[in-house]
């Protein structure tokens, strides 16, 4: 034997063992050929070759009946004998659950009320297809899968608790029908209503933010998302200009001062899709650390009610601790979003200057003034950070901006950043 013809010997043993363990791993489809240009066999004639007992239409909707029960759904049960099929789940599980109509994409899947269960179950994360364009409705399911789709009905239904959720959870939950951001916003606000009393955190409430996030609701469904923002409830320092709400700096004399236009910050917020439900307590024309105004009175610390929030934008980083909004707007000249961020155990980023425009946020000393974000979650912040960077025509010292701002702030951050790099002798 020579080297030559082993190697050649050698690589078609390898190919042969990888396509003989490959047919384990995928499901296995039947079609006739009588020549090489035979036509595609119809997705309806298409068999699955069972590796293992498929699951019956009766197991399976004792299953799912079972499973209703559990959770107080109605489930009408399924009728037909032998293997229960991908289809017929995915049209079952689709009514039990009630999910919104959606466009599933599979090729293989002629009939439309398939098409749209399928697609549902795919963007609810409870039922997926062989890749994006196969989802094999004639295969019958197998026992893994069926275990599988259960345990995924009851994380889907599990309740969502909005406490401490990061924005790319709530974006999710969105995603898969399990919230909307009505119900965000609503949960929110039951929440200022119940607790803020004790706080002081909060000057003004949005009373459009039902209705902004109902339509944002409506273009999510039909359009789909704007971004990481679309649907997420944000509360911002009452300096930064807003022409729904009033804009006072915290100063009772500007209670009922009302600007013309919103702030370059909450322009772009409002156009990633994000909401303001509210504006925070400052001091005074941010002017100190300890978060008082003789509008709102003195602000106190969610962790511990003895103890000041850290100032000036010490309404926000209070508000976002108590869960009062996903993430917010703080402005900083000498401290004032790393102050109250560090008291209230949050992620505060003070800008570069030029880096987000200052545009219609009450100055303070404009050779130090910025606005940035105050979230729970470094990735909330940065999220923050890249709706409102960037250059703005308003603010002449964001030219310094132009061609240095990333794409995605988002893209540069690391698990490990906070880990050891070495040790320091």
């Amino acid at each position: 034997m020579s080297r030559t013809t082993w190697k050649l010997k050698g690589i078609t043993v390898l190919l042969s063992a990888t396509l003989m363990v490959g047919s384990l791993l995928m499901p296995v489809t039947t079609v006739e050929a009588s020549s090489a240009n035979a036509t595609a066999v119809p997705a309806s004639a298409v068999q699955r070759t069972n590796l293992e007992a498929a699951v019956s239409v009766k197991e399976f909707s004792n299953r799912l009946d079972e499973f209703a029960g559990r959770y107080g759904l109605s489930f009408e049960g399924l009728v037909g004998d032998g293997e229960v099929q991908r289809k017929d789940v995915a049209v079952a599980v689709h009514k039990l659950l009630g999910l919104p109509e959606g466009d599933s994409g599979y090729q293989d899947i002629l009939d439309a009320e398939t098409s749209i269960a399928a697609g549902a179950l795919h963007k609810a994360g409870i039922m997926n297809g062989y890749s994006s364009s196969r989802f094999a409705p004639y295969h019958s399911l197998r026992p893994d899968e069926a275990d599988a789709l259960i345990k995924r009905l009851e994380a889907y239904l599990a309740p969502f608790n909005i406490q401490e959720a990061t924005i790319a959870d709530m974006q999710a939950a969105m995603e898969q029908g399990k919230v909307t951001s009505v119900t965000l916003v609503q949960t929110y606000l039951n929440r200022i209503y119940r607790y803020d009393s004790k706080l002081n955190s909060i000057l003004t409430v949005n009373d459009k933010a039902i209705q902004t996030a109902r339509a944002l609701d409506e273009e999510r469904r039909f359009q789909g998302p704007r971004g990481p923002l679309h649907g997420i409830p944000i509360i911002v320092k009452d300096n930064y200009d807003t022409a729904d709400m009033p804009t006072t700096a915290g100063c009772i004399c500007l209670k009922d001062s009302i600007p013309l236009n919103d702030s370059e910050q909450v322009a772009r917020l409002k156009a990633a899709g994000a909401i303001i439900i509210a504006k925070a307590n400052l001091d005074e024309f941010a002017f100190n650390i300890t978060t008082s105004s003789s509008l709102g009175g003195q602000t106190l610390n969610p962790y511990n009610l003895a103890h000041y929030p850290g100032g000036s934008s010490g309404g926000t980083g209070a508000a976002i601790a108590a869960n009062f909004a996903a993430a917010g707007l703080g402005t900083d000249t000498g401290g004032s979003i790393r102050i109250p961020s560090s008291l209230n155990s949050l992620v505060g980023i003070r800008p570069t200057i030029g880096l987000s425009s200052r545009d219609g946020i009450i100055p303070l000393a404009l050779t130090q003034d910025v606005g940035g974000p105050m979230a729970r979650t470094v990735a909330d912040a940065a999220a923050v950070l890249e709706a409102t960077a960037g250059y703005d025509a308003k603010d002449l010292v964001t030219t310094q901006s132009l061609g240095r701002v990333p794409d995605s702030f988002l893209n540069f951050l690391d698990q490990d950043g906070l880990q050891a790099r070495g040790s320091v002798s």
